[in-house]
């Protein structure tokens, strides 16, 4: 008997062996694709901001001005290390490097982690060769070495820093990768198993390593000079951790216990042909095998019309397309809703593609999901997300398919789309009655299922599949954004297009400091005798890619982002250069953000910055607007409080447009109100009454008045007559570049 059972079940183990080796094959070639691909474009963005360190003119100013150690002074070790802190910001979302370092050649000294280290030459360290300072126009990555500073083993990517001619190098920007960093980050992305990265010396020929071949149990890949330095990195995939996944390892025990059942069963079939008869037991036998395939085989493959030979071939090859279905559903089907997954999508798109079929996508989005979850636990979220995709499925029957996308996120992909009037019939007919009364997911449980939609259509809004994906999920959004159940948008290109201006807008507005794309004018204020009393430092934003920004443009989408936090510090620094520089008599204010003030350092980092340049703190003041006030966080009450204690005044910008009271600035003790150019755009006889009022009030709390948007000279008169203190507006002089500023203050 057990004879019978092994010339059976050897062969198909080796059939199951080959299965569970296709199925890992596929698991470690979509990790290993994705983790280099990943990496790939990781080190070339760390190349490219090691070109931009070097480019940087203020690096380049002092590294020129200081050929030696001894030629820096506290001012410029300072601004150098705020550069590299600006780059810092920007690396805080890499994996691998969190410190920029600056060598002077000439002067053998470094700057890294805020320190500053003496006797640092460049000929001396392990990674250098002469041909590197040949490469002027493009960073080089360095054989591995031990790091300066830390001792651990580093490849660095170095950007030569030469004078604005190109003639002579003055030193280098240094980006150092830990070579045990980037092998934690590939071992930790891998969750299917165990995973052993190794770095190859460049000396080691990696070419007979071919994918899947096997060492000491595990699958090696290599991936050569990925570092662009000649390295190679091995990866070693362990193959029992991989088999003893919890995805995989219910595929490895379904295959052995259904090649166990089809032994046995054949091994009975076969001693009871041995003991008893041929024919007849062999027809039980294949009964059995037919009770068997029609567990696993949805098709009922005929049988009844073969002989028995015939029929046992036909079995053995339904029950190995049985287990490639069973994978294929794994690799192609939600899990949980056992709908199409993205991989599924990406197919049925393209074959539609390559046969020029027009067809809708539709991204959906459901609403209350994480409410439900919430609410009712996750098992209910679970039938939630089901009953719905059933729902659908049924509804588009063979008109399309329903995607589960991710987590509440679902496709409808609409085949053999005609026109929007016909889709739209179809949504509202056939779609939307299903859900206007709450659905049932268990006896007790009734919910309603709201959800947004938005539409992009092939060939129409586009050719790609990922171009459709974004469009449709853009709607998506849009459509969720008005809070209106149900809203199906089709994709609109000037919408669309504003997006994609919004979306380049944030990115350039990233290194817009780095580039150089920043300018301040300046707007004098005026008092009573038309002499220049104060200035307003006003920030422009010129775009390389999307030219000139008004500040009332870009400056709500630098607060979204939070680069209106180091773009302040910019102008706090710009401001107090230009005062020192040009021994600016009259105090300038600079505006500053709700988000800055709720930083805890920021009176520190402004003290700083006065520090650096010997500026006296009554020499700028800030100002702030009421949304500010309104928050009352301790944070920005407190900062406030350092700022006046220093010498710096605080000015309340816009006053009169919004919701904040005397009450407030009372409480915070402001020294300067700005009266917004409301007041001032079609003036009364009432308006000026209101002014008036409000200068009196501003004076009992101890308040300079600023008048904002005086134009003309009546209003500028009627202003003096009711001793206004001061006067800002196109009626004196429009915001002017540093130099035109200059020579109006000389007047």
């Amino acid at each position: 008997f057990i004879s019978s059972v092994l010339v059976f079940i050897l062969p198909y183990s080796k059939l199951t062996s080959v299965f569970l080796d296709k199925i890992i094959q596929l698991t470690i070639e979509v990790y290993y694709t994705q983790v280099t691909e990943q990496l790939t474009k990781e080190i070339q963005l760390l190349k490219s901001i090691s070109e931009q360190i070097s480019s940087n003119e203020k690096v380049i100013q002092i590294l020129e001005k200081n050929k030696s150690f001894d030629q820096l002074d506290t001012e410029e070790i300072s601004l150098l290390m705020e550069q590299a802190e600006l780059y810092e910001q920007i690396l805080e979302a890499s994996s691998f490097v969190d410190t920029v370092n600056i060598l002077s050649i000439s002067g053998n000294y470094l700057f890294s982690k805020g320190n500053i280290y003496n006797d640092f030459v460049l000929s001396d360290r392990p990674w250098y060769q002469e041909d590197y300072l040949n490469q002027k126009n493009s960073s080089i990555i360095t054989d591995i070495h031990t790091n300066f500073t830390t001792s651990r083993d580093t490849i660095s990517i170095v950007s030569f820093i030469y004078t604005d001619d190109q003639k002579e190098i003055l030193g280098a920007a240094i980006l150092d990768i830990y070579i045990d960093d980037i092998l934690n980050y590939l071992k930790s992305n891998f969750d299917a198993g165990l995973l052993e990265p190794t770095i190859i010396p460049n000396t080691y020929d990696p070419n007979h390593l071919e994918y899947g071949s096997s060492f000491n149990d595990y699958y090696l890949k290599c991936a050569k000079n990925i570092l662009h330095n000649g390295n190679n990195i091995l990866f070693a995939f362990n193959k029992d951790s991989i088999k003893e996944n919890p995805i995989i390892k219910p595929i490895s025990i379904y295959t052995k216990t259904t090649i166990a059942i089809v032994g046995v069963a054949l091994s009975i079939s076969l001693i009871i042909i041995i003991r008893i008869a041929f024919f007849k037991p062999t027809l039980v036998s294949i009964d059995k095998l037919k009770h068997l395939l029609d567990t696993f085989d949805d098709n009922n493959t005929p049988l009844n019309y073969m002989d028995e030979f015939d029929q046992l071939e036909v079995i053995s090859m339904t029950l190995g397309k049985c287990f490639d279905n069973k994978i294929q559903s794994l690799i192609y089907h939600d899990a949980l809703t056992g709908m199409p997954n993205r991989k599924k999508m990406m197919y049925i798109c393209k074959t539609l593609i390559q046969d020029q079929q027009p067809f809708a996508l539709v991204f959906i989005d459901l609403n209350k999901f994480k409410k439900i979850n919430d609410i009712y636990g996750h098992t209910i979220g679970d039938q939630f997300l089901i009953t719905f995709s059933n729902i659908i499925q049924n509804i588009l029957g063979d008109r399309g398919e329903l995607v589960r996308y991710s987590g509440d996120e679902f496709v409808i992909i609409y085949k053999d789309f005609t026109n929007d009037t016909e889709f739209i019939e179809f949504y509202n007919q056939k779609i939307l009655p299903h859900f206007t009364k709450p659905i049932s997911l268990q006896e007790d449980i009734h919910v309603s299922i709201e959800f947004s939609a938005g539409v992009a259509v092939y060939p129409r809004d586009g050719i790609e599949i990922e171009d459709l994906i974004n469009k449709s999920d853009f709607m998506m959004y849009t459509s969720k954004s008005d809070s209106i159940p149900y809203k199906l948008l089709f994709f609109n290109q000037d919408i669309y297009k504003n997006m994609i201006y919004v979306e380049t807008l944030k990115n350039q507005l990233k290194f817009a400091i780095l580039n150089n794309e920043l300018t301040l004018y300046y707007q004098p204020i005026f008092n009573q005798h038309e002499s220049i009393a104060k200035a307003e430092a006003l920030i422009r934003f010129n775009s390389k890619i999307l030219g000139f920004i008004p500040p009332s443009t870009f400056i709500p989408y630098a607060e979204e982002t939070r680069n209106i936090i180091p773009i302040g510090y910019w102008i706090i620094d710009e401001v107090c250069k230009f005062i020192k520089e040009h021994t600016i008599p009259i105090p300038i204010g600079i505006n500053v953000s709700p988000i800055q003030l709720l930083e805890p350092d920021f009176f520190q980092r402004t003290k700083n910055i006065l520090d650096i340049y010997h500026i006296n703190p009554n020499q700028i003041y800030f100002e702030i607007t009421e949304s500010v006030l309104l928050d009352e966080s301790e944070t920005v009450s407190l900062n406030i409080h350092k700022l006046r204690e220093l010498g710096i005044s605080i000015a309340l910008d816009d006053f009169g447009t919004g919701y904040a009271s005397f009450n407030y600035l009372k409480k915070y003790k402001l020294d300067i109100l700005k009266l917004d150019k409301f007041f001032t755009a079609n003036p009364s006889k009432e308006d000026y009454e209101i002014i008036q009022y409000l200068k009196k009030i501003s004076h009992l709390l101890n308040m300079e008045v600023v008048i904002e948007g005086v134009e003309t000279i009546e209003q500028f008169n009627n202003l003096k007559k009711i001793e206004c203190d001061f006067f800002q507006g196109y009626y004196f002089s429009k915001p002017l570049t540093p130099h035109n500023f200059l020579e109006l203050l000389c007047m």
